[in-house]
This record gives structure tokens, C-alpha cells and sequence, in this order.
């Protein structure tokens, strides 16, 4: 009777230890499953049991016919192979890759790249992939790996020869300021395309300068995205100095920095082939409603390609020119108020500076050139009719200015285009071009009436 209650008391001590060490129930894993040939469980996170968590009788399903995935009807599953076999069969032809079903593969990883770059990757469940429209372009070396959860093949490869194709092009509007950056850039806004956008295009003659390739002449179109606070404002858009179309700012949207609301209006430009070049600027006269064609901040513009293919080979895409009119350039006078004339004709876009009365009016060109050389400039604008030669100080990337002779048209509205001079200019990087008015005491028949900056590369 003694030893019968000392081994009930035992057992109680144990029972009391083990509970208060477990806090009266054991715990078991909620993911975690360790299984032998007769079966599987959830393991127990506590230390003081060997029991089974939702012990369960192997049942295998395959979820799929030969899918290499064993699973119990319970939710347990295990792969069932080991490898995967690489994809067979690679082939392109018409923007398409396809290759041949790896047995058990649940996916494929697509990756393409050029040299050590990645320039495209894409998991996919089907054996091809159409990647016309992802922005590949020229050659490069396609990689296919099959998947199947966390095993996966060595990779099969092919080459790939993406065509060019003529799509949309996008040009930020901060990157079409050639005037000073501190007049019309605004920036830091989140709402904006691209972080920037254009404003304070107050003036009639100020605005925007684009360049834009086209591989073939033609229409297209141009969607111009804008905010404005005056519903009916427009300006017009030059293409090669040829009006090409008005465009009109119809809907209320209030400044892009107050809301970031845009709005988008659309015109039809007809493009030569090669490079062109677009100017859209504030154009009017006083007569025109909203004065001077009222006013309007640009986010940026898109021109609507063909989708037409084209052979890079077939293409000269070499900028050579550049014609910067003054008006949309960086003008200064001593008397600020002063501001670009609507004089019309023969004035290229009809707009010119006058009245470079004290010493240092004038006007400064910006320009980022696309290839690095020596270019020729020249200025066209107007002098003294009494004059053979013009003298101007002009000052190249912020350097000393130097004093050179310029021969210009003999009156105001007389525009000749000067012999011009050379300049190393880098591609990539703004450079500046001032023009400035000597001191009126040393020469006071000296004047000119600024109109463009023509550069040509040499």
C-alpha cells in the first residue's frame, strides 16, 4: 500500500513538472512538418513531448499528371524529383521566343541581356514570349531556366535580334528650356512628369525648343501636356521654322504647382525626315485675346510614332545644325523691362531683340549638342546702316569675352546671316554664347538686332 502511493505521488510530481513546464498542453509547429515512411506530422515546439501534431497517413495526390509534387489531402507536399531538365528547341523570329515544355516545370525565367548587363527579365507559366513593346532594341542573349518551386534548371540560351521600331517619343519640357533655367525651370514636384516642368512662359516669343528624329517624312501627331489658369490660351508650334500648328490650351486646370492637374490637347505636325526642329512658344499680338495668347506651364510633349520597323544601318541620325532663335533664348538689357518684338517678317519665327542701347545688352544661346566637334556660329540680325562691320563682345562658356567684327544686315529689320566663327562645344553638357553691346562712349553708332544663332558642325 506504501510503494502504491509513492508511485502515485511520483507520477503526480512528474505531471505537476511537466505542466508547469508546458503550461498544461503541449505545442505543435503550424508549418512546419517532419514525416517518415509511414506517415507525417507537425513537430512539437515544446521540449517535453515526442508526440505528433496532426499525425497523418501518406497520401499522395500528384497536382498535377507527372507534376513532380507530392501532396497529402492534409496540406503536407514534397517535391518528388530532384533536377529539371534545361529548355529545349530556343528560336526567335517576329519579336516572338518560344522553346520547348520542360516535364515538371511549373514556370520558366526569362532573362535577356547585353554583355554583363540585365536588360530584360520576366517569370512566365507558357513556353513563348512576345516582346515587342518592352523597349529591346538591337542584339542580344536570351536565357531560359525552367522552375519548379525552389529547383531550377541550368539555363538554355539563344541569340536575339530586337528590330528598331518607330515608336513614341517623350521630351520633358525642363529639358527644352534654352533660355536661363532659373526664368522657367521649375522643379522638386512630385506630381510633375520627370520631377520638372516649365513655367513662366510670360512673353510673346518666349517658349520651347525641341528636337525630334522622324526616319521618314510625314504626319504625326503631338500631344502637349499643359496647366493653365486661363481656359482659351494657345501658342503655336514651329517645325523648321514653318508654323505648323496652334494649340490651344482649352481646359481649366489651375498651375501645376498649385494642384498637379495636367491636361493633355493634341495636334497634327507634319515632319521631313531627319532631324527636326520645334519651337512652342507664347505668340500673339496685342490685339489677341488673353494678350499676347495668354499664358500656360508645359509638363512635356510626346510625338506619336508609326510603329513602323527600320534598319539602323538605313539611318544617318548625325545632328549637324542647330538654329536657336534669340527670343526663346537668355536676352539681357540694362533696363529690364524691355522684352522680345513681334516685328514680324523677315524675322525668322517673327520675333527679334531691338533697343541694345548700353553696354552688355545683348543676348546669350544655350545649347546641349549631341556630338562633341568644332562648329561654325553664326548670328543673323540686324547693324547700322552706316557700318561695313559690327563690333560685339562675345564670351563662349562663361570665358573672357573677346571683341569680334560681325557683318549684319543695314537697318533694324535687315537680317544677314554673318560669316560666323568656330568653337569646340562638347556633347551632353550645356554651353552659352553670349552677345554683348559694346560701351555706346567708345562706339555709339554700334547696335544690333538680334534674330538666331545658326551652328553647324564642322
Amino acid at each position: 500500500m506504501k510503494k502504491k502511493f509513492l508511485a502515485v505521488a511520483a507520477a503526480a510530481l512528474i505531471a505537476t513538472l511537466t505542466l508547469a513546464a508546458c503550461g498544461h498542453v503541449h505545442t505543435y509547429s503550424e508549418t512546419e512538418w517532419l514525416h517518415n515512411e509511414e506517415g507525417h506530422w507537425h513537430p512539437a515546439t515544446c521540449e517535453h513531448t515526442d508526440e505528433r501534431g496532426g499525425y497523418a497517413a501518406h497520401k499522395f495526390v500528384p497536382s498535377q499528371e507527372n507534376g513532380g509534387i507530392g501532396e497529402c489531402e492534409c496540406g503536407y507536399s514534397e517535391l518528388l524529383v530532384s533536377s529539371l531538365a534545361a529548355p529545349a528547341n530556343l528560336a526567335f523570329a517576329s519579336h516572338t521566343l518560344t522553346f520547348g515544355a520542360v516535364q515538371y516545370a511549373e514556370a520558366y525565367t526569362v532573362t535577356l541581356t547585353r554583355g554583363d548587363q540585365v536588360a530584360y527579365t520576366e517569370e512566365i507559366a507558357g513556353t513563348s514570349l512576345d516582346l515587342a513593346g518592352k523597349g529591346l532594341v538591337g542584339e542580344y542573349t536570351a536565357s531560359v531556366s525552367a522552375k519548379l518551386r525552389t529547383l531550377s534548371s541550368a539555363p538554355a540560351t539563344v541569340a536575339v535580334d530586337m528590330p528598331y521600331v518607330d515608336t513614341d517619343v517623350l521630351l520633358e519640357a525642363e529639358d527644352a528650356i534654352i533660355a536661363s533655367e532659373t526664368r522657367h525651370l521649375s522643379i522638386d514636384m512630385e506630381y510633375a512628369h520627370g520631377g520638372a516642368y516649365a513655367q513662366m512662359i510670360d512673353n510673346s516669343g518666349e517658349g520651347l525648343y525641341f528636337r525630334y528624329f522622324a526616319f521618314e517624312e510625314g504626319e504625326r501627331e503631338v500631344d502637349v501636356e499643359y496647366g493653365t489658369h486661363y481656359a482659351g490660351s494657345y501658342m503655336n508650334l514651329y517645325c523648321n521654322s514653318v508654323f505648323a500648328a496652334k494649340v490651344e490650351y482649352p481646359e481649366w486646370t489651375d498651375w501645376i504647382g498649385d494642384f498637379g492637374i495636367t491636361a493633355t490637347t493634341t495636334v497634327t505636325v507634319n515632319f521631313q525626315k531627319g532631324w527636326n526642329e520645334l519651337y512652342l512658344i507664347k505668340d500673339g499680338t496685342r490685339d489677341d485675346e488673353l494678350s499676347y495668347g495668354g499664358w500656360a506651364q508645359i509638363d512635356y510633349i510626346v510625338i506619336r510614332g508609326t510603329g513602323k520597323e527600320y534598319d539602323p544601318a538605313d539611318v544617318d541620325m548625325t545632328a549637324t545644325t542647330y538654329k536657336l532663335e534669340a527670343e526663346v533664348c537668355e536676352w539681357h538689357w540694362q533696363v529690364t523691362s524691355r522684352r522680345p518684338a513681334k516685328w514680324g517678317a523677315p524675322f525668322s519665327l517673327g520675333h527679334g531683340l531691338g533697343s541694345m542701347d548700353a553696354e552688355g545688352d545683348g543676348v546669350k544661346f544655350r545649347v546641349k549638342v549631341t556630338e562633341s566637334g568644332t562648329y561654325k556660329v553664326q548670328l543673323a540680325a540686324g547693324g547700322p546702316a552706316d557700318l561695313e562691320e559690327v563690333l560685339i563682345n562675345v564670351r563662349v562658356n562663361e570665358g573672357g569675352p573677346e571683341t569680334k567684327s560681325f557683318k549684319l544686315g543695314k537697318g533694324y529689320n535687315d537680317i544677314a546671316l554673318d560669316e560666323g566663327f568656330t568653337v569646340t562645344l562638347t556633347a551632353g553638357v550645356w554651353s552659352s554664347i553670349d552677345f554683348m553691346r559694346l560701351s555706346p562712349d567708345t562706339h555709339p553708332n554700334m547696335w544690333f538686332t538680334p534674330d538666331y544663332l545658326l551652328l553647324t558642325k564642322l
